[in-house]
């Protein structure tokens, strides 16, 4: 099979491989559908903090956002048949320590993260092998560019519970990216009152406003505190990955409000004021890795009839063109909000 490989920091590879077969309990599918994420990036020019941390098992097949068709079951296989329709799990479990125990495969001991860190091979390739207990079912009503886009949905999702939205709250969400339009997307179906989306670039803030956000903030010239007043907001959603802004964030939610932190940080809280958390009473709920809520959007965007396309920005037709991209030196500046490929 035809597969992406990172061998290394700026070191990606074409190559072919031989198709991997399922053992007991897993599941080989083809991949109809993978997600190229900001993730799938910084692995690749080496930023992320988990290379320096010597995290990633090179070499490794990235892309963690993927849906697929199943194709072939290795024995002892019982929700699935050839030709399901499904989407994967961004983890693999050992199903064994006492967090699997616990049914809590995200805080697995001996974690496996789907083309990221301690890497199980991910999904831009032709095929991909996973435990059918990592796997979910595709309704017919979710076409395969949805499903591609159910891991960040799911992230969104995540994030929309733990700010525990109510009538008549204000949201925050600073990133304009799919996790971040999408959470914007969620808090107004939540019942937010107001969702107010900050970001750099205009066309990612208009693609907002298009799918329901109510207000924008242009910080591409100013800072968060110079674009919205103290106490505007009660609760938010940071995706940015910067670390000033949440503290932004923190200095500037009402007092009792709760702040959701999604993004990988490259850089430590050098400042922060537990202070301002305590006398304001503010609660930071992060999401991690929670397999569960992928169910969850799943049902939710099949309910609700929801297509989320529109936040695919350019799609690739090959791995080809995959490879290409990633040694586009400018590809991580381009104003992108999603981009597919079709390996196959």
């Amino acid at each position: 099979m035809k597969c992406l490989r990172f061998y290394g920091p700026e070191d990606v590879r074409l190559e072919n491989i031989p198709t991997p077969e399922p053992e007991a309990g897993q599941v080989l599918c083809k991949v109809e559908c993978a997600g190229i994420c900001r993730t799938d990036f910084s692995l690749f020019s080496g930023t992320m903090p988990f290379v320096s941390g010597k995290n990633l098992r090179y070499p490794f097949i990235p892309g963690h956002e993927w849906s697929g068709t199943v194709i072939k079951t290795g024995g002892k296989v019982k929700t699935f048949k050839i030709g399901d329709r499904i989407v994967g799990d961004t983890v693999v479990a050992c199903g064994k320590c006492e967090y699997c125990a616990e049914n809590l495969p995200g805080q697995c001991e001996n974690l496996r993260c789907v083309g990221t860190i301690n890497a199980w091979n991910g999904a831009l390739a032709e095929f991909i092998i996973m435990p059918e207990r990592h796997l979910f079912p595709l309704p017919e009503i979710i076409d395969f560019e949805n499903g591609a886009l159910i891991e960040p949905a799911s992230i969104a999702l995540n994030a929309v519970k733990q700010i525990d939205i109510h009538a008549g709250d204000v949201v925050l969400v600073a990133g304009a990216g799919p996790i971040g339009i999408i959470g914007a997307v969620f808090s107004k179906i939540k019942g937010a009152e107001k969702v107010i989306i900050a970001d750099k670039i205009s066309g990612r803030m208009q693609k907002a406003i298009e799918l329901g956000s109510d207000h924008i903030l242009d910080l591409k010239n100013m800072d968060l505190p110079n674009a919205i007043s103290p106490h505007t907001f009660n609760k938010a959603i940071e995706a940015t990955g910067s670390a000033a802004v949440f503290t932004e964030i923190m200095n500037l939610i009402r007092k009792r409000g709760i702040i959701c932190p999604v993004a990988f940080y490259k850089e430590p809280l050098r400042e922060f004021d537990l202070n301002t958390i305590v006398f304001n009473d503010l609660k930071i709920k992060p999401v991690g890795i929670d397999s569960e809520i992928t169910r969850e959007t799943i049902e939710l965007m099949a309910s609700a009839g929801l297509d989320l396309s529109s936040i695919i920005t350019r799609k690739l037709n090959s791995l080809e063109e995959a490879a290409n991209l990633f040694n586009d030196k400018n590809a991580d500046s381009y104003d992108d909000i999603k981009i597919i490929v079709n390996p196959n």
